[in-house]
């Protein structure tokens, strides 16, 4: 019976232990030290404080520590001979915060067979109870630099700078410094929205009058769009992952021409998923005045109803077999920028 009791008594022990809430397994700190809650009226131990340096400041402890911008950043240098200097700064190592107002000069020792590696480090010394800079070195002649010691509660190093001596001696810094980075992830909700612009360059054209195919000229640039056809590109982009849904798109077309006038032209616009169904949208004819041997912006168009990463193909045709097309000669058609609301 003694035995049965006991069987039962293992098996319902974790369920207790592990459960929904013990004070072991769930903790909070920094309350008001009056016996209530967590605020234990004995105050808060260094474990705690370490927890939540680390967490707060650490998302890697077994290289980052160093705090970017203070003093100056624990920076080491040879300022001469045999000498390793820390620069006055600040870091936390492994929950553990350290600062250093002034400079501090190590002296290597000049190697006798070969050239020799050595490290610099912050240490954490749970038996000492400090934080402090340390120089490891290698025994003479060992090129690689003396590894590091992470044991949790006892020694816990980071590194600085490593390097090497050689005999005559001529020292080699190589800067190891990783800084501190917040345990934290700001959401694109905490992230204010901005307007980002790219270009979507044209490269290949068709002439609908003649049936011919248009390219790219060196000089001028962009696709020869000549008079009296009709002309048209088409190019492909995928909407940015970033855009954010029911914002304003703005397609704008870019041509130079080659006299002053107006340019009569159309644009479409078409975006999808794949195996989805395909939007499309067109402008009619716009007409837009144009002066020679300039860029323009012309036939913008605003649409809101694309979600990210659909397919959007973006279709310009130069409609100069019209009266309303007063141009009188070729139009280079470069492009199109795409406009549009990012959420990062």
């Amino acid at each position: 019976m003694h035995r049965v009791l006991l069987a039962i008594f293992l098996v319902f022990l974790p369920l207790v232990a592990g459960g929904g809430g013990d004070s072991v397994s769930q903790e909070s700190i920094f309350w008001p030290t009056d016996g209530v809650g967590d605020g234990t009226a004995t105050g808060y131990t260094s474990d705690q404080w370490k927890w939540a340096m680390r967490m707060m400041w650490t998302v890697d402890p077994t290289t980052e520590g160093v705090a970017l911008g203070f003093l100056n950043d624990l920076g080491v240098t040879n300022p001469g001979g045999v000498t390793l200097r820390v620069a006055s700064g600040g870091g936390v190592v492994y929950g553990l915060p350290y600062r250093n107002t002034a400079n501090v000069d190590f002296t290597l020792t000049t190697p006798v067979i070969n050239t020799t590696g050595w490290r610099l480090v912050l240490r954490a010394d749970w038996a000492a109870q400090t934080v402090r800079l340390v120089l490891l070195e290698s025994a003479d002649g060992v090129l690689a630099a003396p590894g590091v010691t992470q044991t949790a509660g006892v020694t816990w190093e980071i590194t600085l700078a490593t390097g090497t001596i050689t005999v005559v001696p001529a020292v080699a810094v190589t800067d190891a410094r990783a800084y501190l980075e917040p345990g934290i992830q700001l959401g694109p909700g905490r992230i204010a929205n901005r307007t980002r612009r790219i270009f979507v360059s044209a490269d290949t054209g068709y002439n609908l009058t003649d049936g011919t195919d248009i390219f790219q000229t060196v000089s001028p640039t962009g696709l020869p769009f000549p008079d009296d056809k009709v002309c048209h590109a088409t190019s492909f982009v995928a909407v940015p992952k970033d855009y954010v849904p029911g914002t304003d798109i703005i397609i704008t077309s870019v041509v130079e021409s080659a006299a002053s006038g107006n340019l009569n032209s159309a644009l479409a616009v078409s975006y999808g998923l794949c195996a989805g169904v395909l939007s499309v949208t067109a402008t009619g004819n716009v007409v837009d005045a144009v002066i020679l041997n300039r860029f323009y912006c012309v036939n913008a168009y605003t649409f809101t109803n694309a979600l990210p990463d659909q397919l959007l193909v973006v279709e310009f045709a130069r409609i100069a077999n019209v009266a309303a097309d007063t141009i009188n000669d070729s139009v280079q058609f470069v492009g199109w920028y795409l406009d549009y609301t990012a959420d990062s």
